[in-house]
This record gives structure tokens, C-alpha cells and sequence, in this order.
């Protein structure tokens, strides 16, 4: 089996993975779940840092171009944290504004960080074919 085939596979089933335990652990409720010592808005920043994260992956080893990936991402994760954060009034948690805007946040911050990384990447890659 081809090395990015099996890269992509796994990528795909990370992201699946991630996205449901991300799901379920944001609809576990209010008085069942552990104090961390974080505060909440942090946690969901970092969340969805993370599950952006491996999304941006996903759609990056699939070859989408650096616009369709940011939009496909920012789109796609504005709209899944606004549905998480409607829903989870339904297991005994609160439906926040700032909450929706701290995973925002954490989704453009995952997608900044990794598209520089991939460009610095990019620029190095193209550096060393010019300058062997």
C-alpha cells in the first residue's frame, strides 16, 4: 500500500476518533465533569486547536490548496462549535457566546499556526532545490 495512502487513512480515522471523543466529552454533563484547574474558556481554545488541527491534516495530505483548506476549516469548525454549543443545553450545560468564541479562536490559531509551518516548509523545500 502506497506510504501517503496509509498517511491518509490514518489521518482520516485520527480525525473521526478525535472529533467523537471531542463530542462526547463536551456533552457529558455539567456535574459529572472533573475539575481540571483550567478554566473553561481555555479548554475549549485548546480543544479546538487540536481537533482543527488534525481536520487542517486530514485536508492537507488530501491535497486541497492553502485557500480551501483555511475556509473548508474556519467554515466548517464555526459552524460545528455553534451545533456543540447548542446541544449541549440538552445535557445540563450552558450554551455560551464566549465559549462559541474561544473555539473560534482556537480554530483560526490552529489554522495560522499550521499553514505558516507549511509555508516555512514550502519556502525551505524550494530553497534547496535553487541552492543545492
Amino acid at each position: 500500500m502506497n506510504p501517503l495512502h496509509r498517511l491518509r487513512q490514518f489521518l482520516l480515522a485520527l480525525c473521526i476518533v478525535t472529533w467523537i471523543a471531542a463530542f462526547v466529552a463536551t456533552h457529558i454533563p455539567a456535574e459529572r465533569i472533573p475539575h481540571t484547574g483550567l478554566d473553561d474558556s481555555y479548554l475549549h481554545l485548546i480543544g479546538f486547536l487540536g481537533l482543527a488541527g488534525v481536520f487542517w491534516l486530514v485536508l492537507a495530505a488530501y491535497g486541497n490548496t492553502a485557500r480551501s483548506r483555511i475556509a473548508i476549516v474556519i467554515i466548517v469548525m464555526a459552524i460545528y462549535a455553534a451545533a456543540d454549543e447548542y446541544t449541549q443545553q440538552f445535557f445540563g450545560r450552558d450554551t455560551s457566546l464566549s465559549d462559541w468564541r474561544m473555539d473560534v479562536l482556537g480554530t483560526l490559531c490552529a489554522v495560522a499556526l499550521l499553514e505558516t509551518a507549511w509555508a516555512l516548509v514550502r519556502w525551505r523545500q524550494a530553497a534547496r532545490r535553487r541552492f543545492p
